[in-house]
């Protein structure tokens, strides 16, 4: 095992409506001495039925059926918010990218992915990192969205603006000069930044939207329940 990984066996959670692509993600991960496979579903309602064995350490990876729903990752981190969840979807699109990020996942694969990129992207993860923000950085339309969500969220609920943790204004700058479809290097350049801080700005804004989805859930959840 590579000495710059957690020493600290990775438990990961295959979800998956296909059985061959769970035995093919199986015998992938039974090949390495760090990572276990600790269970398995074939729906999200029988992954709910054995969330004992999906622990906070625990490494999801869901894989997304062509046109299917994120209320999976959504659920899961809704029981426990340590948990890192990895999307592997049939293709990459801004829809499913987005979709990805507001429900709070760590990582955005395809089905092209390597299995050493796989393997990688779980050890990573697993050792704490949020790997969906570099993908923004040359993705304008969402972007954008992420600008509409962190307007739309501060307007909802009169009771949430005060609990919305808000853009830097360098953060909002970042996310506006993508959106306009400026490149890395152009913003590097207008800014007088390295692309390592953009990237941190954009993590940055992402982990406030985690916390501003979060908070915003738990505030109609509230709602519902005093109707």
């Amino acid at each position: 095992m590579p000495d710059k990984w957690t020493q600290e066996r990775i438990g990961v959670f295959l979800v998956a409506e296909s059985q061959i692509a769970r035995q093919g993600a199986h015998w992938i991960m039974s090949q390495e001495e760090d990572i276990d496979v600790v269970g398995q579903a074939g729906s999200a309602d029988e992954a709910f039925s054995v969330t004992g064995n999906i622990t906070p350490k625990t490494v999801v990876l869901r894989a997304i059926p062509p046109n299917g729903n994120f209320e999976v990752v959504y659920r899961l981190r809704e029981i426990s918010p340590e948990v890192s969840v990895i999307v592997l979807a049939e293709y990459e699109d801004d829809e499913g990218l987005f979709q990805a990020i507001v429900t709070g996942a760590s990582a955005f694969l395809t089905k092209e992915t390597s299995n050493e990129q796989l393997l990688t992207t779980i050890r990573r993860v697993a050792s704490g990192e949020k790997l969906v923000g570099h993908k923004i950085l040359s993705r304008p339309r969402v972007a954008l969205r992420i600008l509409e969500r962190f307007q739309e969220l501060s307007s909802m609920v009169t009771e949430l603006e005060p609990l919305v943790a808000p853009l830097s204004s360098r953060e909002n700058e970042v996310l506006h000069l993508i959106a306009s479809g400026n490149s890395i290097e152009a913003i590097a350049s207008s800014l007088n930044i390295d692309k390592q801080e953009i990237e941190a700005d954009v993590t940055s804004a992402l982990h406030k939207l985690d916390v501003n989805e979060r908070t915003r859930n738990a505030v109609l959840a509230l709602h519902i329940g005093k109707s």
